[in-house]
């Protein structure tokens, strides 16, 4: 979904909109993990991550990052080899003067599973 911005549109605001909506997450614990959610906004949202309630920040194997042009912004939390306490729902807060957008995506860490195989030779 995305629309032509007119130069009124940009002159009275436009409150967040996701125009890339992030999916659900199966993974396998260990795996390098990326949550990306794209938007359109003016003026510049003030975009924030949650887990558990609590705003996620870089730290350890997560980093979050937010990039933009123009009124179109991609904002990220990438995981460096995900742990299963890192299991849950994740929540994308972006706000401005003209309202507020959020959308949930849950991100299921599964355990990692080793096959191994003898080879029996007589």
């Amino acid at each position: 979904m995305f629309r032509e911005s007119s130069l009124a549109d940009i002159l009275e605001g436009i409150p967040p909109t996701f125009s890339r909506k992030p999916k659900a997450k199966y993974v396998n614990e260990g795996d390098d993990v990326i949550l990306e959610c794209r938007l359109v906004a003016v003026p510049e949202p003030e975009i924030t991550w949650h887990y558990k309630d609590v705003p996620v920040i870089s730290q350890q194997n997560i980093i979050v990052a937010t990039e933009s042009d123009m009124h179109m912004y991609c904002s990220v939390i990438n995981f460096t080899k995900i742990q299963k306490k890192q299991e849950g729902r994740y929540k994308i807060i972006a706000k401005n003067r003209e309202g507020e957008a959020t959308i949930d995506i849950p991100v299921k860490v599964g355990r990692r599973i080793f096959v191994i195989s003898f080879l029996h030779i007589t």
